[in-house]
């Protein structure tokens, strides 16, 4: 049988909690930003003569709604407005939106921007729309066409 690999620390700087952008974080953004904190894979990389923590899996994050409705009880509409905040508040960005027909999940990056939260140079981060995935104005859908030739 294998042994189940226990989860380390989740490294939090006092920075990030004492920032005034995580302060302005309400209702379950809070929550959710730990458990993307806590999906980050952390490795030293040597820098120059110092080494330094790096985050592996940056822009390869996975956090699905429906692990937040099974594992964590965050219900569809609370966990997009968490999304939202952190996104807006410069914690976390989308490296690739996912698809929900396909199946394909919406990949995350950790994102510093927070840290510039307040300043005049502060970027709010936009939360892209999804593409309508429709048939061209005109287009018979494929099903339809060819039904009556079924009677």
């Amino acid at each position: 049988m294998a042994k189940k690999k226990k989860a380390g620390p989740v490294v939090i700087e006092r920075e990030l909690i004492s920032s005034p952008a995580y302060l302005k974080l309400t209702g379950k953004a809070p929550q959710v930003l730990m458990v993307f904190l806590s999906k980050r894979q952390m490795v030293k990389v040597s820098f120059g003569k110092r080494k330094v923590w790096h985050i592996a899996n940056n822009g390869q994050i996975v956090f699905t709604y429906a692990e937040a409705e099974s594992k964590y009880g965050i219900g569809y509409r609370t966990f997009s407005k968490a999304i939202g905040q952190l996104i807006l508040l410069g914690f976390i960005d989308i490296a690739a939106q996912g698809i929900g027909i396909g199946k394909a999940p919406t990949l995350y990056a950790i994102s510093e921007r927070w840290r510039k939260y307040g300043q005049p140079d502060f970027d709010f981060g936009k939360r892209a729309k999804r593409k309508a995935y429709r048939f061209p104005k005109g287009a018979e859908h494929p099903k339809k066409k060819g039904q009556d030739s079924l009677l």
